[in-house]
């Protein structure tokens, strides 16, 4: 078995073991929660689908950057929230219900919304598109559908589940750190690249918008707030790389260099205001 293939095995078994340790604490009415409440789930997939592609699909037009680039980027505005976010946003106050459920929701409605907007994308730069929704719902499977099922049914069978899940969840962030590890530091050139042609600023303001639209959409509930605003400024790398490859399959070392960039934009500038949540969250200061 090559290095490459042990890696991505290690970053899908993190991927997975988080968010099984997410389902070992969850309920199977969480998964349903912004289903049953359709104004917090309608504010939540306006903020994640409806904005943010708008505001990315403008910003790359009017900046003179590369089709993948663009591609990347309009994916990742289209892609559901990475399956590892429920962990900060309940640094920040999100009810685990309300995490879950966003995490459901904005998968089902990617699965929805992907075929659309990788057509939008093949007319806007002249390219004929392949979507493979097969694949789309291979990567949603593996890192969000299959163990976050498994955790909430383990959870029923065992009583002791929910103690088990900080077990899991520290054995995932040991996986998820030595994996990513590996693949920044093979993938640091590709990325230093994509900063010099003013990718990085355009990365800064989509997570600046991301953080806003999420925060001003969130409710009235100030942890729901910070989930939300988490969610829209963070999305999935893998079915982003998996959407623009579909488009510009020659290109897929550049899309992932700029879905990677993405999210180191996106952990850097979000901390700032996970701290800040953080601290309202323990004094609980209405805001």
């Amino acid at each position: 078995m090559d290095p490459i293939t042990v890696v991505k095995l290690v970053l899908i078994a993190g991927i997975g073991l988080t968010v099984l340790s997410i389902g070992l604490r969850a309920r199977p009415a969480d998964t349903l929660l912004l289903l049953r409440n359709p104004r917090l789930g309608v504010c939540a997939m306006v903020s994640m689908f409806v904005l943010t592609p708008l505001f990315v699909i403008g910003l790359t037009l009017a900046l003179q950057l590369g089709p993948a680039d663009r591609a990347a980027l309009i994916a990742l505005s289209i892609s559901p929230m990475p399956p590892i976010l429920p962990r900060r946003q309940a640094v920040v106050g999100g009810g685990g219900d309300y995490a879950v459920g966003l995490s459901v929701l904005a998968a089902l409605v990617s699965i929805v919304i992907a075929p659309m907007a990788d057509s939008l994308v093949g007319r806007l730069f002249g390219v004929t598109t392949v979507f493979d929704p097969v694949a789309l719902l291979r990567v949603l499977a593996i890192t969000v559908g299959a163990p976050l099922a498994a955790g909430i049914l383990i959870a029923r069978l065992w009583p002791r589940a929910a103690a088990a899940s900080t077990l899991v969840s520290r054995a995932a962030l040991v996986l998820l750190v030595a994996g990513a590890a590996v693949v920044l530091f093979k993938e640091a050139p590709a990325i230093a690249g994509r900063i010099g042609n003013g990718i990085l600023l355009v990365t800064v303001a989509i997570v600046l918008f991301g953080l806003l639209v999420g925060h001003l959409l969130g409710g009235p509930d100030s942890g729901n707030r910070g989930a939300l605003a988490l969610a829209t400024s963070a999305r999935h790398p893998g079915v982003a790389i998996s959407l623009a490859t579909a488009t510009f399959p020659l290109d897929r070392e550049a899309i992932t260099a700029t879905v990677l960039l993405f999210l180191l934009t996106s952990v850097v500038l979000t901390l700032p205001y996970v701290l800040w949540r953080r601290r309202l969250a323990r004094s609980a200061v209405p805001v």
